[in-house]
């Protein structure tokens, strides 16, 4: 009987849990402030293809608020044409201008690292927020831009101990 009702608080707490984070996301969509994505979203690779340029675009991040998301941009990182977005110790995002192709300016959007606690990532939805506003600002330029998305190449470094 004891294990029983430990089976089925546990239970419990995993739903009300459960119900909270899906609260709290409906929230965000709702206000526009994130967009319902796949589970893997952060291990994709977004490449733009507009007519929007880099530094219009480093403008308007310089002028974001990002506190909500607690993240601080870099612009022209290491005087290169890269733009990063760095969210504590819990994951970095970079946006890269690649050039010019087909008469278009291409530029790629994709989580450079992340952190996991206990098989989840750490500040999900600030990751998502980050991808969302990347998406608007592009678009605010351009509203007709192109994007393609691509699985990216991961190494992944496991600790055993």
């Amino acid at each position: 009987m004891t294990w029983f009702l430990i089976i089925l608080l546990s239970a419990v707490i995993i739903g009300v849990a459960l119900f909270i984070r899906k609260s709290k996301d409906d929230q965000l969509i709702s206000a526009g402030k994130i967009i319902k994505r796949s589970g893997s979203f952060y291990e994709e690779e977004e490449i733009f293809s507009t007519t929007a340029d880099y530094e219009n675009l480093k403008i308007i991040f310089s002028k974001l608020d990002m506190s909500e998301m607690k993240v601080t941009v870099y612009p022209d990182l290491e005087g290169k044409r890269i733009i990063l977005f760095r969210s504590g110790f819990a994951w970095n995002a970079v946006l890269r201008d690649l050039g010019v192709k087909n008469g278009k300016n291409t530029l790629s959007f994709s989580f450079a690292k992340w952190k996991k606690k206990d098989g989840s990532l750490i500040n999900i939805n600030s990751m998502n927020m980050l991808e969302t506003h990347v998406e608007k600002a592009i678009l605010s330029l351009d509203p007709s831009a192109q994007v393609e998305v691509h699985k990216m190449q991961l190494d992944i470094k496991t600790k055993i101990l």
